[in-house]
């Protein structure tokens, strides 16, 4: 039924029951329809929107995966390009110059400067002089300071250079070599002084294939870097004084730089990618190292190499004894009461940092090691053993807990001494705790085949603990022992000839020297046929080696990380003659190939027999 008349329209269903057009419209939507039918229940629901929730989320992490995979291989193939790229226009082809006669040139103002500049230094200033001469003898002696240049860096340059550099961040060297190719001095000039000193001030350009193999960590980071290619120049001035009357009349050489060098260079790692031909690596790299070498060369900062008697003869010094240590164990050291402390001892003659060792690390504030550890000794009065007590981390740089020194010229020759010398932070410090251990000083023998004569000391009695307590850190001093015929067997590898000749006439030869399974090796040298290596390799032996073989093998050092070194030849040498006749130095066929010799050197020295009388 319909009333009209009204604006709202109302209807009436089969029951009677009225309704509006609204009423009506709500009651055919399809929320309605579903109701009546039976939809779904609240659970249903919450089902439902859980799983769109799922997908959803799986589809966003997937996405976010996707990225960072694509982000990280687009990095990578980014990387590998623009350095191929970069190396490519870096290394610039090399065009054959045309040379004119002067007065064809037509001499503007900028080619007039550029002219001026490739001039040498010899012909602008008439008080440089041309040392032609002295090139000819740095390219003779340039294999001999390739090795001296080494030492000198280790020992005192790097020192120094390693405090300078951030935390967590640690440079250990493994190889270096200044390569083939020696330094050129383009004049010389001689400055006039009134002082008792003569001064040289000169132009250094150094254009080689160096080979400086590097590991560098950073934290929990670490890589092998190589560095070759090295091209630097820079205006050296090199002072001797003070004058005095006794050669080489002078007593120290100082070195410093005049103005900041100029320095580049080839640095691989990460599988051979040369990083340093991206230009900002280049270029922060360069800046890096040459404001290192201006804060210790460049004037008035200098280097100063002592030229006193001792030191002129202490590399040339036969070693006269052998330094037995046994590290027991630490007592009364202070440390951390937050961690456990990792600790290891680090040992090493003070003259002869180089040839360090070191214990086993052991987490304990007092750990016990019992190691022993062998040295050979060059001066039997003079040199100082030195250990370092350390706490190793994994991260940062290891921290320095104490540091002994024992004086060799202060033991008692044959004779094992028990001792605890004080732990020191520091130079006058308070002792931080004792590092107990047990030294022998073993003199080697000395006959007539040696310049120099070795004064065996007097047998000598039996010293008690209570005797010995009153000399400060030492315990007891057992009797003088019998060495049972053990000694020190030198080997001096001097240099190959005629080697690769069935390698397409170049290698890159190195050495190695086995004796039992003691095995050392030479440095590899790069791209020859002929090689010095003048290193020394010395073995410390129980008993003298007599009936014995040094076996002597060449291999050329692969370019190809997937293949091996190629075999150059070997050499056996029966060391029963050296120990007969003390000293052989020939020069050996290498066996296995055709062509190749090598020129070795031996010498054997046995400790000397103390009896107890």
């Amino acid at each position: 039924m319909d009333v009209r008349g009204n604006s709202t329209a109302f209807s009436t269903d089969e029951h009677g029951k009225s309704f509006d057009a609204k009423d009506r419209a709500v009651a055919g939507s399809p929320t309605a329809i579903k109701e009546k039918r039976g939809g779904p229940s609240a659970l249903g629901r919450a089902h439902a929107i859980s799983l769109v929730f799922a997908v959803g989320s799986l589809k966003l992490s997937l996405g976010l995966l996707g990225e960072m995979v694509g982000f990280t291989l687009g990095l990578g193939a980014g990387i590998a390009v623009g350095s191929l790229i970069l190396a490519r226009k870096r290394h610039l082809k090399v065009v054959m110059p045309q040379i004119k006669k002067l007065k064809d040139i037509d001499l503007t103002e900028d080619k007039r400067r550029e002219l001026f500049l490739l001039i040498p230094q010899w012909v602008k200033n008439p008080d440089i002089e041309r040392v032609g001469w002295l090139n000819r003898a740095a390219a003779k002696l340039w294999p001999y300071a390739d090795k001296a240049i080494y030492n000198l860096f280790k020992n005192q340059i790097w020192p120094g250079v390693s405090k300078m550099l951030p935390g967590g961040l640690r440079i250990d060297f493994t190889e270096m070599t200044l390569g083939d190719l020696p330094l050129v001095i383009e004049g010389v000039e001689v400055k006039e002084t009134v002082e008792d000193e003569i001064i040289f001030q000169m132009k250094v350009t150094l254009a080689t294939n160096a080979n400086v193999v590097a590991d560098v960590r950073f934290f929990c980071l670490s890589t092998t870097v190589q560095v070759s290619e090295v091209q630097a120049e820079a205006l050296v001035r090199i002072t001797l004084k003070p004058l005095v009357y006794r050669l080489p009349c002078f007593e120290s050489i100082h070195i410093e730089l005049v103005d900041k060098p100029t320095i580049d260079f080839a640095a691989t790692a990460l599988g051979g990618i040369d990083f340093m031909s991206i230009s900002s690596v280049q270029m922060t790299t360069a800046r890096i190292v040459e404001g290192i070498l201006s804060s210790i060369l460049v004037w008035p900062k200098r280097l100063i190499v002592s030229l006193s008697e001792d030191q002129l003869q202490w590399w040339n010094k036969l070693s006269v004894g052998v330094l037995e240590v046994r590290i027991l164990h630490t007592s009364d050291l202070k440390t951390s009461i937050f961690r456990t402390p990792q600790l290891y001892v680090r040992l090493f003659i003070r003259e002869r940092e180089e040839l360090d060792a070191k214990t086993r690390v052991q987490p304990s504030a007092n750990p016990t090691w019992n190691e022993k550890f062998q040295f050979t000794v060059k001066d039997g009065k003079e040199s100082v053993l030195c250990m370092e007590v350390l706490d190793y981390h994994r991260i940062s740089a290891d921290t320095l807990m104490g540091t002994a020194e024992v004086s060799v010229g202060q033991l008692v020759p044959g004779a094992v001494t028990v001792m605890a010398p004080n732990l020191l932070r520091a130079a006058n410090s308070a002792a931080a705790g004792k590092l107990h251990i047990e030294i022998v000083y073993q003199p080697l023998a000395v006959d007539d085949r040696n310049s120099e004569q070795l004064s065996v000391p007097q047998p000598f009695e039996l010293v008690t603990a209570m005797e010995a307590a009153k000399n400060g850190d030492v315990m007891a001093v057992l009797p003088a022992r019998s060495t049972g015929g053990g000694g020190l067997l030198s080997v001096t590898v001097h240099e190959a000839r005629k080697l690769g000749d069935e390698h397409n006439g170049m290698c890159n030869p190195y050495c190695e020297i086995k004796l039992g399974d003691d095995c050392r090796r030479t440095r590899v040298m790069k791209k020859r046929t002929r090689v010095k290596w003048e290193e020394e390799f010395e073995f410390l032996l129980d008993g003298a080696p007599v009936g014995k073989k040094l076996l002597i093998e060449v291999y050329s050092k692969s370019t190809d990380y997937f293949a091996n070194d190629k075999f150059l030849g070997r050499l056996a040498v029966d060391l029963s003659d050296v120990v007969r006749n003390g000293k052989l130095a020939d020069i050996y066929q290498l066996h296995d190939v055709h062509n190749g010799s090598i020129r070795l050197e031996m010498m054997w020295q046995g400790t000397a027999r103390l009896q107890k009388s």
